[in-house]
């Protein structure tokens, strides 16, 4: 089987988007009848098919047994959001859940050691950044947004917040994707007097930013206590 694209204009990304979940193809069928709530009702050709989705609460996948290959041993899945990783590691600890991500780094070490437990650990594929409001505020001057650089010590975190976990970022590009990775950038030192010269510079002594947390997912390993030593750190350069 072939299938051919044919585009109306050139498309450089074209192929990375095929392989990303918004450039997957879907049922035209399914589309047309579930109109606006497809999203809600998907549908597939994998191992599993869509049963249930009660928000914030599960989402159920039962087995297909019309798979092109062969079956799914399990009879089904049940996706359940827990935010609080200490509430995860309970579940776990107390069977009522069979697996979970973003193991707190508190909780590595111990379930590292239980033989109830496999961990698994890779690099992942993502980066944890902060996104800077450049149209106005302080973080239009570059100053500004090269001192949080300085004076966030990043080191820290990843050591007493991640416990070693993760690393330093030196750039837009994770290590994961090796082919873009660019190992001859290094990352930004902390320099609290450096920053301190650069507040001054930019006249931003005493301004006043607000950053927005989540408590969780998208590979967030300990988003808020991270959040807190930003906001400790930034404090030191007025």
């Amino acid at each position: 089987l072939t299938v051919k694209f044919q585009l109306n204009a050139p498309y450089a990304p074209f192929l990375s988007n095929l392989a990303y979940p918004t450039g997957l193809i879907v049922s035209p069928t399914a589309v047309r009848e579930g109109g606006s709530d497809f999203g809600r009702n998907p549908v597939g050709t994998g191992p599993f098919k869509f049963a249930e989705w009660e928000s914030n609460a599960k989402v159920v996948v039962v087995r297909n047994d019309d798979y092109w290959e062969d079956p799914a041993k399990l009879e089904a899945v049940v996706f359940r959001p827990i935010t609080d990783a200490n509430t995860r590691v309970a579940e776990l600890m107390a069977g009522g859940i069979d697996l979970m991500v973003e193991v707190p780094p508190d909780s590595l070490t111990q379930l590292a050691g239980d033989d109830n437990f496999s961990v698994y650990e890779q690099a992942g594929p993502h980066l944890w950044f902060l996104i800077l409001n450049l149209k106005e505020g302080p973080f239009k001057d570059k100053k500004v947004r090269q001192a949080i650089n300085y004076a966030i010590d990043k080191k820290a975190i990843v050591e007493n917040v991640l416990q070693g976990t993760a690393e330093i970022a030196a750039g837009p590009t994770p290590p994961a994707f090796a082919w873009a990775y660019n190992e001859q950038l290094q990352p930004y030192p902390h320099d609290i007097e450096k920053a301190k010269q650069l507040i001054k510079e930019a006249g931003a002594d005493g301004a006043e930013v607000t950053f927005y947390v989540t408590e969780g997912g998208s590979g967030m390993l300990d988003p808020v206590p991270m959040g807190a030593a930003i906001q400790a750190d930034l404090a030191q350069i007025g």
